[in-house]
């Protein structure tokens, strides 16, 4: 009789442990349904030959589906869906690249803008791009670059600009994130910032996009959109709705510690907060993409804004990053940035369609 109970009492355990195994994976089938409701597969590209290294700097892609994808280290690759190779090599001679920071492509030109303030012309010849001519801006070198975009005649450099003299008084960082140039000269430093203490504002990334006669930038620490009219440089500040996952930065992000090395404290802070990825702007979203630092739901979330009235329409879960849209097809880095997820060292590009 006892050991009969026995018996059915380890029945009874392998019963529940069976059913709570079964409810755990309907809920992981569910949610897995969930983080990829809206977003269908239109395609990949795969380039095992291929192993990257470093953050993710910039990424653009011309008529003819090219896609130019910057690396920390691993310079500018240019990738379609049959090649892969990159633009050009490491050196200082004509044609080659060795300071890269960010690049913008026009229907004519890649160009590659480096720290130096030298600006490399990358002439669109076939289906190749092959180097043309050089371009110096010489008071580029005091911006840390981030992004890029052009309009008319100006240059706007996106990326923290330290006013020297504020700073010292002020015993902070103080400057601006947007710089402009006209005719090869400085004009105009715009989107002032101050942050108190040993505040590491340069390495805090700035985003800038054109779309019509507007230019849209976004902090890399902010769910906010700033407009800037690129004629008289009036700029309006946008909220952006953020989702019940959104972390915020903390004071303390991009604030020295001196018992770490900086790289080692980059890699927390980026890794610590809702940090702004990257961002597009198509004919019907605003396309924002958050890293979720607590890898609960994905390595990112994916927002979609109405680009006239800003509302939230709808956001999904995914752990690729987001490179470019061209045609309503988006194109993504599978498993993320290489410079901060481990998985993401292979050139394989997911291509979605938002249903």
């Amino acid at each position: 009789m006892y050991n009969r109970k026995i018996k059915i009492g380890f029945r009874s355990i392998f019963i529940l442990i069976f059913l709570l195994i079964m409810v755990i994976c309907v809920f992981r089938y569910a949610w897995g349904e969930q983080k990829k409701e809206g977003l269908s597969a239109a395609g990949k590209w795969v380039h095992p030959e291929i192993n990257l290294h470093g953050y993710i700097f910039e990424s653009r892609m011309d008529d003819e589906y090219n896609l130019f994808i910057m690396f920390f280290k691993d310079g500018i690759i240019v990738v379609s869906p049959t090649t892969a190779y990159a633009l050009s090599r490491y050196g200082e001679g004509p044609g080659e690249i060795s300071h890269w920071r960010t690049m913008y492509l026009d229907q004519a030109y890649l160009i590659d803008v480096e720290t130096t303030g030298k600006l490399l012309y990358f002439k669109k010849s076939g289906e190749l791009y092959k180097y043309d001519k050089v371009e110096w801006l010489k008071e580029l070198s005091d911006i840390f670059i981030k992004s890029v975009e052009r309009a008319g005649n100006r240059w706007f450099f996106a990326g923290f600009s330290y006013d020297n003299q504020e700073t010292l008084k002020k015993n902070g960082s103080v400057g601006y994130f947007l710089s402009v140039f006209e005719n090869g000269k400085l004009i105009k430093r715009v989107l002032y910032k101050e942050y108190a203490g040993r505040y590491y504002a340069h390495l805090v990334r700035a985003i800038i996009r054109k779309k019509d006669r507007w230019l849209w930038v976004m902090l890399e620490t902010e769910p906010k959109i700033y407009l800037v009219n690129p004629d008289n440089l009036e700029i309006k500040e946008i909220n952006l709705m953020i989702p019940e996952n959104f972390v915020p930065a903390k004071k303390e992000t991009f604030l020295w510690k001196p018992e770490k090395p900086i790289p080692l404290l980059y890699e927390e802070w980026e890794l610590s907060y809702s940090r702004v990825e990257n961002f597009l702007i198509t004919d019907k979203y605003l396309v924002v993409q958050l890293r979720n630092p607590n890898l609960k739901k994905g390595k990112f979330t994916l927002l979609l804004y109405n680009p006239e009235t800003f509302a939230l329409e709808n956001y999904y879960f995914i752990n690729d990053a987001l490179l470019a849209e061209k045609n309503g097809l988006y194109y993504f880095l599978q498993n993320g940035d290489p410079g901060l997820d481990e998985s993401a060292d292979s050139l394989i590009i997911n291509i979605y369609r938002i249903k």
